[in-house]
Order: C-alpha cells, then structure tokens, then sequence
C-alpha cells in the first residue's frame, strides 16, 4: 500500500500541476491515506486523510489540509486529471489564513481556491470565534467571501482602506518589565495626598477604567486580556494634550532628551506621545522599558 500511495501522491502533483499553471500551489502531497481505491476516473481515499500543497514561492507557507474522507474524480474521456477535489468529515486546512475547519469542503482546482461549506469555523491572529455557513477561500490572492458570519473579534484595522500606522512610542504589554510593581506603584500614588504621575494618569481614564484598576487587588495574577486592556487605556492617556502636569512631575528627575521635549510644548501628534512616554519612562524608570529617556 506505501507503493500504491506513493504513485498516487506523484499522480496528483503532474494533475494539480496541469490544471493550475497559474496557481499558487503547484505541488501536492499525499502523507497519510489509510484507505486507498482508484476506479478510472476517481482515487477514493479514507480513514484519516492528510496531504499538503506547496506554493510556487517556497517562501510561503505550505497548506496542511485533512479530512475523514478526500475524493478527486474527473471525466477520463475529457479531462487528463481532477479539477476539483472533495473532503468530507472533519476537515481542517491550515496555511497563512490560519486554520479553517468545517464538515465538507472543496479544493477547486481549476479556479484556485477554496470553498467551506457546513459549520465553517476560522481560527487566526485576524479572526477570533468566527463562523460562517460557507467561506471561499481565494488561494492565489487571499480574498476571502463569507456568507452568515459571526465573530467575537474582527480587525478593523485594513478595512476599508489604509490606516495610519501604530505610532512607535505607544506602549506595548513587553514594555512593562513589572506588572505588579507598577500597578502597586501607581495605586500608591493614587493613595497619596500629593499630586504625582499616577495620580494624574488615573484621572485621565475614563469611569469604568477607573473603577477597574481600583479593583485589582496588589497581588493579583493578571491575565493577558487585562495586560492588554491596561496598556489600552494607558497609550489613550499618552495621547492626551494635558497628560503632563508639571505639579505631578515636580518630583520626578526628568533626563535630558525629555526634559527637551517638554520645553518644546509638543501639542500633538508623534511628538506629543514620545513626549508623555518619556514622562511616563522617568516616573516609572525600573518598571517601564526606555523609549524615550535611554
């Protein structure tokens, strides 16, 4: 049966190659078919199905796809090999989209792409909880169509247009070298009766970011989505016009390339965020990573 499997998967590459000149993917391997019967015109293939298409670009990711059962079939009289492949039960095709399962599915060869049907469920960096009743999947171009979707988390960054890029001062959740060293020291000032930077970092969140941060005990775990969260509300707070007040900072030793950008008087835009980071950087020096005032 390994001989058998191995003309097969030798097969598929010459047919995928024939019909798809102009395809992302012009390999295909077959690396597991428990089951195996070939019929003219049709290679019925079951128990656990698995085979991988590599892309033109051998830089690109290559495509893992499974399935309980994969049939390719053709007209012997008219074509030379299959356009279209079908997989049934359990299917799971991971590549650069992510993973993409549903019960039945199809690889149109002939057009280059990808077609879902039968609770289609989309796992990605980009999608998050997403369903659909059906989903295309363009292989060549990326597109992708959808019909009924749900999801907990889509990106609207990329939609509709550019957008502007992330401004590189922002704070990201690495930055903060000590997360319950910052949160007890920002909860410390907050107690205190003196103005100061956590004092006024607090005042300018909004209500319910407030109450939150109240509510974290000084030893409490926290978990990414409320790291993320945090450093949300914080680069909010960095972009604000009035985030310095040179009252809060009157204690706090500002380095040089701070102190310069503070005499600027920056009122927005980058400058404005490098200058509250690096305020932020000296008011936190051992907990906050150096942007600004290295």
């Amino acid at each position: 049966m390994k001989m058998r499997v191995f003309a097969l998967a030798i097969a598929c590459c010459v047919a995928t190659a024939a019909f798809g000149a102009e395809m992302k993917f012009d390999r295909m391997s077959i690396t597991k078919a428990p089951k195996v019967k070939i019929t003219s015109g049709r290679w019925n293939m079951e128990g656990g199905v698995e085979l991988t298409l590599f892309p033109l670009n051998p830089e690109e990711k290559p495509l893992n796809i499974k399935a309980n059962e994969i049939v390719f079939a053709w007209d012997p009289g008219v074509q030379t090999g299959p356009e279209k492949v079908d997989l049934t039960g359990k299917v799971r095709v991971d590549g650069e989209i992510g993973v993409i399962s549903s019960e039945s599915a199809s690889l149109d060869i002939a057009n280059d792409r990808l077609v879902f049907d039968q609770k289609v469920v989309v796992d990605s960096e980009q999608f998050s909880g997403l369903t659909a009743s059906h989903l295309i999947y363009h292989l060549e171009t990326g597109d992708i169509e959808m019909s009924d979707v749900t999801a907990d988390r889509v990106p609207i960054e990329g939609m509709g247009g550019e957008t502007e890029a992330r401004d590189p001062m922002l704070l990201t959740v690495g930055d903060v070298k000590d997360w319950n060293g910052i949160i007890a020291a920002i909860k410390a000032q907050v107690a205190a009766e003196t103005p100061s930077p956590g004092k006024r970092l607090i005042s300018l969140l909004p209500e319910e970011a407030r109450a939150q941060f109240n509510a974290i005990a000084p030893d409490a775990q926290l978990t990414d989505d409320m790291k993320e969260g945090f450093v949300e509300q914080l680069n909010d707070a960095l972009a604000k016009k009035d985030f310095y007040d040179p009252a809060a900072w009157q204690g706090v030793s500002l380095p040089e390339p701070v102190q310069t950008l503070v005499d600027a008087k920056p009122e927005s835009g980058s400058e404005l965020i490098k200058m509250n980071r690096g305020l932020f950087e000296a008011a936190y020096p051992q907990l906050i990573a150096p942007k600004v005032s290295q």
